[in-house]
């Protein structure tokens, strides 16, 4: 670690400390824009050690796995491409990807999306290709083409658009990351799940078995070169662990507490959730927070893209909403006290008289400059 330092004002330095400097490292992760983290995340996968951690010449020496996210599965638009959507309408560099998708389609739909999920997607240990060709009822080769196709690319960049145009000419454009839906399996059940639209998200962390690292070094499984280098490919594993974690942990709790937004539709339903709230629950710093979610997009389950930041509400505009929504729907006056008791009876909110006054005042300003 080199003995780096932050100068703050003249004669006064501050050594920056292996807790700090991680933490720095990964704020300036979390501003990666989704595009570079896609190509970082291929230039791991297709490292040849990566490769060997992962599908090693004998089981025993697998070092990294995939561990999916809880309540999440990979968006089914896989399997639907439209007839419009052509290589000609792609960038140059994804035409070559989009052909093979097109070709290999017809095999993906004959084996069943339960065998894709289970051989391909979230393929398990140990799994020999003339195995999983036997189950499938394809050929090794064809086996071979699938599994190349699924280290190549990220779904979204080829099944639906990456990019969420610009709400305004000062903002940037967007990433859609997933899509909140119900599970079809889930017959008149509430239960939301995220459908990730990039293959990358869809299969979750990396899981690397410290120990059998650590025993295949001792026995000098690795050499000297190829020992610093798996040392910086587990450091880059754990970036992209944590990113993807994060950003993971944030749709959930978005999609849990606002499932009742995600049921109705309608904007009132949202609950208080706020930047400051995730980061304590995430118990990560709130910057940590506002990076993770800065320029990404969800799927509602209609199909409305919204910006990820629209499902965070204070509970100051919360309030004010419930506040205009009871004194529109009571039949007469109504006072201060009658909307305090119904805030905490409702929403177990306690708030001072003073301040439904003051809320009330504003609501009123608002109606009649509207009016």
């Amino acid at each position: 670690m080199p003995n780096l330092s932050f100068q703050f004002r003249p004669g006064v330095k501050t050594k920056i400390t292996p807790q700090l400097w991680g933490r720095v490292k990964l704020s300036n992760f979390m501003e990666l824009p989704e595009d570079e983290f896609r190509q970082l995340v291929k230039k791991v996968e297709t490292h040849p050690l990566f490769q060997r951690l992962v599908l090693p010449d004998h089981p025993r020496k697998k070092i990294i796995s995939r561990q999916r996210f809880p309540q999440s599965d990979f968006n089914r638009r896989f399997y639907q491409i439209k007839e419009g959507l052509t290589p000609g309408t792609r960038p140059p560099d994804l035409s070559p990807l989009l052909e093979k998708q097109q070709a290999l389609l017809p095999r993906i739909q004959k084996i069943g999306e339960d065998n894709f999920k289970r051989f391909f997607l979230y393929p398990e240990d140990g799994l020999k290709v003339d195995e999983i060709a036997r189950v499938c009822q394809i050929s090794p080769a064809e086996v071979r083409a699938i599994q190349g196709l699924m280290d190549e690319f990220s779904v979204l960049d080829l099944t639906h658009p990456a990019r969420v145009p610009a709400t305004s000419p000062a903002a940037p454009a967007g990433t859609k990351i997933a899509r909140i839906a119900r599970p079809e399996n889930k017959e008149g059940g509430s239960e939301f799940q995220i459908e990730y639209f990039s293959s990358h998200y869809a299969r979750g962390r990396y899981v690397v078995n410290y120990k059998k690292l650590f025993e295949l070094k001792a026995q000098g499984e690795f050499s000297g070169g190829d020992t610093r280098k798996i040392e910086r490919l587990i450091k880059e594993i754990e970036l992209i662990n944590a990113r993807q974690t994060i950003l993971h942990q944030v749709i959930k709790q978005v999609m849990d507490v606002q499932t009742v937004y995600f049921t109705t539709g309608q904007e009132d339903d949202l609950q208080p959730l706020t930047q400051q709230m995730l980061a304590r629950h995430l118990k990560v710093h709130r910057s940590t927070v506002n990076r993770a979610i800065n320029h990404k997009y969800l799927e509602a389950p209609w199909g409305e893209e919204k910006y990820l930041k629209f499902f965070l509400i204070n509970q100051k505009k919360f309030v004010k909403r419930r506040i205009f929504k009871i004194v529109q729907q009571a039949d007469k006056k109504i006072s201060h006290q009658q909307i305090k008791n119904l805030i905490h009876k409702n929403y177990g909110i306690n708030l001072a008289r003073r301040t439904i006054c003051a809320y009330s005042q504003e609501l009123n300003s608002h109606l009649s400059k509207s009016s």
